[in-house]
Protein backbone atom coordinates (compact mmCIF):
# COMPACT_ATOMS: atom_id res chain seq x y z
CA UNK A 1 0.00 0.00 0.00
CA UNK A 2 1.13 3.54 -0.66
CA UNK A 3 -0.15 6.88 0.58
CA UNK A 4 0.88 10.26 -0.74
CA UNK A 5 0.38 13.73 0.70
CA UNK A 6 1.19 16.86 -1.31
CA UNK A 7 1.33 20.30 0.28
CA UNK A 8 1.84 23.26 -2.02
CA UNK A 9 1.70 27.04 -1.76
CA UNK A 10 2.39 29.55 -4.53
CA UNK A 11 1.97 33.28 -5.09
CA UNK A 12 2.46 35.55 -8.11
CA UNK A 13 2.67 39.34 -8.25
CA UNK A 14 2.06 41.32 -11.46
CA UNK A 15 2.40 45.04 -12.17
CA UNK A 16 2.39 47.20 -15.30
CA UNK A 17 4.85 50.10 -15.51
CA UNK A 18 4.49 51.93 -18.81
CA UNK A 19 5.78 49.57 -21.51
CA UNK A 20 6.92 46.98 -18.94
CA UNK A 21 4.88 44.12 -17.52
CA UNK A 22 6.67 42.88 -14.42
CA UNK A 23 5.88 39.57 -12.79
CA UNK A 24 7.44 37.79 -9.80
CA UNK A 25 6.45 34.85 -7.68
CA UNK A 26 7.43 31.79 -5.74
CA UNK A 27 6.41 28.24 -4.90
CA UNK A 28 6.83 25.82 -2.01
CA UNK A 29 6.12 22.14 -2.60
CA UNK A 30 6.30 19.32 -0.02
CA UNK A 31 5.78 15.63 -0.85
CA UNK A 32 5.23 12.73 1.52
CA UNK A 33 5.10 9.19 0.16
CA UNK A 34 4.49 6.44 2.72
CA UNK A 35 4.97 2.93 1.35
CA UNK A 36 3.84 -0.16 3.29
CA UNK A 37 4.86 -3.37 1.45
CA UNK A 38 2.53 -6.33 1.83
CA UNK A 39 4.78 -9.04 0.41
CA UNK A 40 7.70 -10.56 2.32
CA UNK A 41 10.10 -13.38 1.54
CA UNK A 42 11.33 -15.60 4.35
CA UNK A 43 13.97 -16.95 2.02
CA UNK A 44 13.93 -18.97 -1.18
CA UNK A 45 16.68 -20.83 -3.06
CA UNK A 46 16.87 -21.33 -6.80
CA UNK A 47 18.67 -24.20 -8.51
CA UNK A 48 19.10 -23.97 -12.29
CA UNK A 49 22.03 -26.28 -12.97
CA UNK A 50 24.68 -23.59 -13.03
CA UNK A 51 27.15 -25.92 -11.23
CA UNK A 52 26.57 -29.37 -12.72
CA UNK A 53 24.33 -28.62 -15.67
CA UNK A 54 21.41 -30.42 -13.99
CA UNK A 55 19.19 -28.44 -11.63
CA UNK A 56 18.28 -31.45 -9.46
CA UNK A 57 21.94 -32.42 -9.12
CA UNK A 58 22.71 -28.88 -7.94
CA UNK A 59 19.92 -29.29 -5.39
CA UNK A 60 21.37 -32.57 -4.07
CA UNK A 61 24.79 -30.95 -3.77
CA UNK A 62 23.31 -27.91 -2.06
CA UNK A 63 24.74 -25.49 -4.64
CA UNK A 64 22.14 -22.77 -5.10
CA UNK A 65 22.14 -20.46 -8.10
CA UNK A 66 20.47 -17.66 -6.14
CA UNK A 67 18.92 -16.86 -2.80
CA UNK A 68 16.20 -14.26 -2.18
CA UNK A 69 15.06 -12.87 1.14
CA UNK A 70 13.01 -9.79 1.85
CA UNK A 71 11.78 -8.03 4.96
CA UNK A 72 8.50 -6.12 5.06
CA UNK A 73 9.44 -2.63 6.29
CA UNK A 74 7.56 0.60 5.74
CA UNK A 75 9.33 3.35 3.84
CA UNK A 76 8.66 7.09 4.24
CA UNK A 77 9.98 9.22 1.37
CA UNK A 78 10.11 12.99 1.85
CA UNK A 79 10.89 15.85 -0.52
CA UNK A 80 10.87 19.64 -0.22
CA UNK A 81 11.09 21.98 -3.20
CA UNK A 82 11.36 25.79 -3.28
CA UNK A 83 11.39 28.05 -6.35
CA UNK A 84 11.13 31.74 -7.20
CA UNK A 85 11.11 33.73 -10.43
CA UNK A 86 11.12 37.27 -11.81
CA UNK A 87 10.44 38.39 -15.37
CA UNK A 88 9.72 41.44 -17.49
CA UNK A 89 7.66 41.72 -20.65
CA UNK A 90 8.85 44.84 -22.44
CA UNK A 91 6.81 46.19 -25.35
CA UNK A 92 9.72 47.79 -27.21
CA UNK A 93 7.56 48.87 -30.16
CA UNK A 94 4.01 48.36 -31.29
CA UNK A 95 5.19 45.22 -33.13
CA UNK A 96 8.03 43.91 -30.94
CA UNK A 97 7.74 42.50 -27.43
CA UNK A 98 10.80 41.28 -25.53
CA UNK A 99 10.56 38.91 -22.56
CA UNK A 100 13.41 38.15 -20.17
CA UNK A 101 13.72 36.76 -16.69
CA UNK A 102 15.30 34.23 -14.38
CA UNK A 103 14.07 31.34 -12.23
CA UNK A 104 15.68 29.87 -9.12
CA UNK A 105 15.05 26.26 -8.11
CA UNK A 106 16.27 24.66 -4.92
CA UNK A 107 16.05 20.95 -5.63
CA UNK A 108 16.86 18.57 -2.80
CA UNK A 109 17.14 14.82 -3.44
CA UNK A 110 14.53 12.67 -1.78
CA UNK A 111 15.19 11.49 1.77
CA UNK A 112 13.65 8.90 4.06
CA UNK A 113 12.04 10.04 7.31
CA UNK A 114 13.90 7.48 9.46
CA UNK A 115 17.16 7.51 7.44
CA UNK A 116 16.51 4.11 5.89
CA UNK A 117 18.84 4.90 3.00
CA UNK A 118 22.36 3.85 2.14
CA UNK A 119 25.00 4.63 -0.43
CA UNK A 120 28.53 3.58 -1.36
CA UNK A 121 31.71 5.52 -0.54
CA UNK A 122 34.78 3.49 -1.48
CA UNK A 123 37.04 2.79 1.48
CA UNK A 124 34.85 4.45 4.15
CA UNK A 125 33.73 2.54 7.23
CA UNK A 126 30.30 3.50 8.56
CA UNK A 127 30.18 5.06 12.02
CA UNK A 128 26.40 4.83 12.20
CA UNK A 129 26.57 1.04 11.68
CA UNK A 130 30.18 0.03 12.42
CA UNK A 131 29.47 -3.57 11.47
CA UNK A 132 28.41 -2.67 7.92
CA UNK A 133 30.62 -3.78 5.02
CA UNK A 134 33.43 -1.40 4.13
CA UNK A 135 32.14 1.29 1.77
CA UNK A 136 28.47 1.01 2.75
CA UNK A 137 27.51 4.27 4.52
CA UNK A 138 24.30 5.82 5.84
CA UNK A 139 22.81 9.25 6.65
CA UNK A 140 24.66 10.56 9.67
CA UNK A 141 28.04 9.25 8.60
CA UNK A 142 30.68 11.96 7.94
CA UNK A 143 29.85 13.78 4.72
CA UNK A 144 26.60 11.85 4.16
CA UNK A 145 23.48 14.08 4.46
CA UNK A 146 20.02 12.65 5.13
CA UNK A 147 19.25 12.92 1.38
CA UNK A 148 22.60 11.26 0.46
CA UNK A 149 23.45 14.25 -1.76
CA UNK A 150 23.34 18.00 -1.06
CA UNK A 151 20.60 20.25 -2.48
CA UNK A 152 21.14 21.95 -5.83
CA UNK A 153 20.58 25.67 -6.31
CA UNK A 154 19.86 26.23 -10.00
CA UNK A 155 19.46 29.58 -11.74
CA UNK A 156 17.68 29.33 -15.08
CA UNK A 157 17.64 32.19 -17.61
CA UNK A 158 14.60 32.85 -19.78
CA UNK A 159 14.46 34.99 -22.93
CA UNK A 160 12.00 35.44 -25.77
CA UNK A 161 10.73 37.80 -28.42
CA UNK A 162 7.42 38.21 -30.23
CA UNK A 163 7.37 40.20 -33.48
CA UNK A 164 4.44 41.04 -35.74
CA UNK A 165 5.71 41.80 -39.27
CA UNK A 166 3.98 43.92 -41.86
CA UNK A 167 4.55 43.87 -45.61
CA UNK A 168 4.12 47.62 -45.98
CA UNK A 169 3.80 49.43 -49.30
CA UNK A 170 7.12 48.08 -50.59
CA UNK A 171 6.46 44.49 -49.57
CA UNK A 172 4.43 43.52 -52.60
CA UNK A 173 1.24 41.52 -52.86
CA UNK A 174 2.96 38.13 -52.43
CA UNK A 175 4.43 38.99 -49.01
CA UNK A 176 1.16 40.63 -48.03
CA UNK A 177 -0.68 37.38 -48.84
CA UNK A 178 1.84 35.33 -46.83
CA UNK A 179 1.82 37.35 -43.61
CA UNK A 180 -1.61 38.94 -43.99
CA UNK A 181 -2.66 42.36 -42.70
CA UNK A 182 -0.70 44.01 -39.90
CA UNK A 183 -1.26 42.34 -36.55
CA UNK A 184 -2.40 38.96 -37.92
CA UNK A 185 0.99 37.18 -37.96
CA UNK A 186 3.35 36.65 -35.04
CA UNK A 187 6.94 35.38 -35.10
CA UNK A 188 8.14 34.07 -31.75
CA UNK A 189 11.53 32.89 -30.49
CA UNK A 190 12.40 31.69 -27.02
CA UNK A 191 15.23 30.24 -24.96
CA UNK A 192 15.34 28.79 -21.48
CA UNK A 193 17.08 26.36 -19.16
CA UNK A 194 15.08 23.95 -17.00
CA UNK A 195 15.90 21.64 -14.09
CA UNK A 196 13.94 18.87 -12.43
CA UNK A 197 14.34 16.28 -9.68
CA UNK A 198 14.30 12.49 -9.88
CA UNK A 199 11.14 10.68 -8.92
CA UNK A 200 10.79 9.55 -5.31
CA UNK A 201 11.53 5.93 -6.18
CA UNK A 202 15.18 6.92 -6.60
CA UNK A 203 15.43 7.06 -2.80
CA UNK A 204 14.81 3.33 -2.65
CA UNK A 205 17.39 2.26 -5.22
Amino acid sequence: MQYENIYEASETFSRIFGRHGLKAGGEIHSNQIDTHPNAGFNGSFSFNGSETGVDFADFLLGVASSYTQGQVESFYNRNFYVAAFAQDSWKATSRLTVNYGVRWDRIRPWLEKFNQLQTLVVGEQSQVFPGAPLGLVFPGDPGVPDSLAPPRNNFSPRAGIAYSPSAGPAGGRLLDKIIGPAGTTSIRLGYGMYFTAYEGLSAGL
